[in-house]
């Protein structure tokens, strides 16, 4: 997997593309940059700087999409546990609510990015979203909510509930 570096933190990105405070490699659509930049507001991260960058070690199926948090000096925030949920006082949930990280790495599957990527979410069908914006999305809840950040499950959930309002709004 392409990991992103202490280099990466300093301010060499590996992105062709900027909308506000999200960067894209041309491999991901331009669109899911702006995606990401509404909810990175809607979940109380604006500020933070996000990445998308296409996974070229290919994460196995289901898995479309993986996240880590990088502060400035390229260190990166571990999640040390896959219990469920973590506890409020666990060190990483403790880091990630006192918002002590600067950039959010969202990986996506390249088997993703290629056919079927614009088809709607096979996970749910209250919303109309694209595979690819669960994807995003389910990655920035995993930042916003860092008590559930090994508990998969309970995040396409709160990606269903959140997509259903924001679609409640626009109508």
């Amino acid at each position: 997997m392409q990991q992103p570096s202490s280099q990466l933190c300093a301010g060499h990105w590996p992105y062709d593309r900027v909308e506000g405070n999200v960067m894209s490699q041309e491999a991901v659509p331009l669109r899911l940059a702006a995606f990401a930049g509404f909810w990175l507001g809607q979940l109380g991260l604006d500020g933070k700087k996000c990445l998308l960058i296409e996974d070229e070690a290919n994460l196995p199926r289901p898995f479309s999409g993986s996240m880590k948090l990088y502060r400035q000096d390229g260190t990166c925030l571990e999640l040390d546990t896959v219990s469920k949920p973590l506890k409020p006082d666990s060190a990483y949930v403790k880091e990630v609510r006192a918002g002590n990280f600067d950039l959010i790495v969202i990986s996506i599957a390249g088997w993703s990015l290629e056919g079927g990527a614009e088809e709607p979410c096979p996970m749910c069908d209250t919303s109309p979203h694209t595979a690819l914006q669960h994807t995003i999305l389910h990655e920035l809840v995993h930042v916003a909510f860092p008590e559930y950040s090994a508990h998969n499950e309970w995040t396409d959930n709160k990606v269903r509930e959140l997509l259903e309002r924001a679609s409640e709004e626009i109508q």
